[in-house]
């Protein structure tokens, strides 16, 4: 099981703390953006998405 690192609330399947207030939930936000906005730009530079390497979050 993993743990929330702000609230010590055990996390929900998709990774989300069940506190809706927890600050882990906007930082979840925030690299799902990061990440969507990283895949947009490459995408537009015409290079190959399947081939981009990421590093996983909280790593």
């Amino acid at each position: 099981m993993k743990y929330c690192e702000y609230c010590a609330n055990e996390l929900l399947e998709n990774g989300r703390c069940p506190d809706a207030e927890c600050v882990h939930n906007l930082l979840v936000e925030i690299y799902e953006d990061i990440d969507a906005l990283k895949e947009k730009e490459l995408k537009e530079a015409g290079e190959d998405v399947a081939t981009d390497v990421t590093v996983e979050k909280g790593a």
